[in-house]
């Protein structure tokens, strides 16, 4: 018996090789493919845990859509992949019979998905239309919240979790800054280095001259997303530089902020450089930073622009906001440039929209179908095609009213409040949790600093990003009870304190 298994699996191993082999001969990318999802599921059998860590590459990568878009994988395989996290969520419940855990914020995904279907039902002109998008938050947003908050349960495992989208980070932003310094503008790597290139209209040159600007757009294929997305990982690696004891980690945690940043300025995003200024001026006022990081963070800011010029002359571009305040407001805002007028005129439709759907909005996804409608009777510019509202407040308010803007300021507010109260209390005796606590507080001040200029798109970013923000909540609220033998933590296997780690307090 033992030999018959020896060779059936001798044959199994055969057998694979071979297929794999022809596979890589035909379709490079396939026969990988295969060799990663062989891998993944021996790790998965070894330790659940691995299929978290997957998760996340994949989901912040964007490699199941970039899978489906440029290498011809079935849709249905790209939308499945998130079905790993149901391994470690059984290991969890069924074999460690730990109980399912429910977070502060867990409530209110039922209320704003209530919320939301109230708006399908009774506002949307259109259910098929809304339909999706309620099914979008159903499954990229509240199941995902739940599964993640149920398979990251110690404080080593969420750590885990931000080097694996530390190295998302570093992978995405190194191919983007190869693609630009190599100007290999027509390779996108697989997928993972889209770009888009932009006319820069100089009123005062030559139509030969004006000059066109190459915009990155990473795995995503959209540059300011990409920059928000690129932008939230910032703050992780500023955090997991202060919180490590190893000085290989501390480097490691450095160069990957760096390369988050680059990617994030490879975008010549307005929104992104607004965003990353307004975190640090809030990370400065709440005394999260010392006046040495920020000088070491402003000559670091230098460095990139003298690298990148282009930033500081998109950054310029904004002066021309100030035209919207001239005394008559359409005459204003016709003075500034044609993005700018754009983005007002859908923010202004949001509004308008808003006041007309006060309570649940026109439905889920259903503004960009009132838009051209509302922004007719503006006489700002003439829109032609659906358009979002290119703010998260704005354009939330329209789709789920006063209703589901209130509840869903309340979910950030509130896990934001949790995250501060957590940073203050276990900064001395804890600090492996304070550091947790403040690096995910500063993750969601990136999302609602840049969601002033972009509305709530590529949702699964925003909602593992909370998830995650609310497993650091409640390892804060049972820091006492849950066992973590990580002693580069802050703790020995033995339960007794090491040295405060330099968490910088607010």
């Amino acid at each position: 018996m033992p030999q018959r298994r020896t060779l059936l699996l001798l044959v199994s191993v055969l057998v694979s090789a071979f297929a794999i082999g022809l596979a890589t001969i035909y379709q490079p990318f396939l026969g990988l493919a295969i060799v990663l999802v062989l891998l993944l599921g021996l790790g998965v059998a070894i330790k659940p845990d691995i299929a978290s860590l997957a998760v996340f590459f994949i989901l912040y990568t964007n490699a199941a859509a970039v899978a489906v878009r440029f290498h011809g994988v079935p849709s249905i395989v790209g939308a499945l992949f998130l079905t790993l996290l149901f391994i470690p969520l059984g290991y969890y419940l069924i074999l460690k019979r730990q109980p399912f855990v429910f977070t502060p914020i867990a409530p209110l995904l039922v209320v704003y998905l209530l919320i939301q279907m109230a708006g399908v039902i009774f506002s949307s002109e259109n259910m098929d239309l809304a339909f999706p998008n309620l099914i979008t938050y159903i499954t990229e947003g509240m199941l995902l919240f739940l599964l993640i908050t149920n398979v990251v349960r110690t404080p080593a495992m969420l750590r885990q979790v931000i080097w694996v989208l530390l190295a998302a980070g570093v992978f995405m932003g190194s191919l983007s800054l190869f693609q630009y310094v190599t100007n290999t503008l027509d390779n996108n790597y697989g997928g993972f280095a889209q770009n888009e290139e932009q006319t820069v209209v100089d009123a005062t040159a030559a139509i030969d001259d004006v000059p066109a600007l190459v915009r990155q757009a990473g795995p995503i294929g959209e540059k300011n997303r990409y920059s928000q997305i690129m932008l939230m990982l910032v703050p992780l690696g500023m955090f997991r530089f202060w919180g490590e004891r190893s000085k290989v980690l501390k480097v490691a945690a450095a160069g990957a902020t760096v390369f988050c940043l680059i990617g994030s300025l490879l975008t010549f995003s307005r929104g992104g450089i607004v965003g990353l200024i307004l975190m640090l001026l809030i990370m400065a006022v709440l005394r999260y930073i010392k006046l040495r990081d920020i000088l070491l963070v402003i000559a670091a800011m230098v460095l990139v622009v003298v690298m990148f010029p282009q930033n500081l002359e998109r950054l310029s571009s904004l002066e021309a906001l100030t035209a919207i305040f001239d005394s008559d407001t359409t005459a204003g805002i016709k003075q500034t440039d044609g993005a700018v007028q754009g983005r007002a005129t859908e923010m202004i439709a949001a509004g308008l929209v808003f006041i007309d759907h006060p309570l649940v909005g026109v439905g889920p996804g259903m503004f960009p179908y009132y838009v051209e409608q509302y922004a007719r009777g503006l006489g700002i510019r003439l829109l032609t095609t659906n358009r979002e509202a290119h703010s998260l407040y704005l354009g939330t308010a329209a789709e789920v009213g006063g209703l589901g803007l209130l509840c869903f300021l309340g979910m950030v507010g509130i896990s934001m409040v949790y995250l501060a109260r957590g940073h203050k209390r276990w900064q001395k005796s804890r600090p492996d949790i304070a550091n947790l606590n403040a690096s995910f507080m500063f993750v969601l001040v990136v999302y609602m600093t840049t969601g002033l200029f972009l509305h709530m798109s590529y949702e699964r970013y925003f909602w593992s990003m909370l998830a995650l923000a609310n497993v650091a909540i409640y390892l804060s609220l049972h820091a006492t009870e849950v066992q973590d033998t990580d002693s580069s933590a802050g703790q020995t296997a033995n339960g007794k304190a090491l040295p405060a780690a330099p968490v910088h307090a607010g």
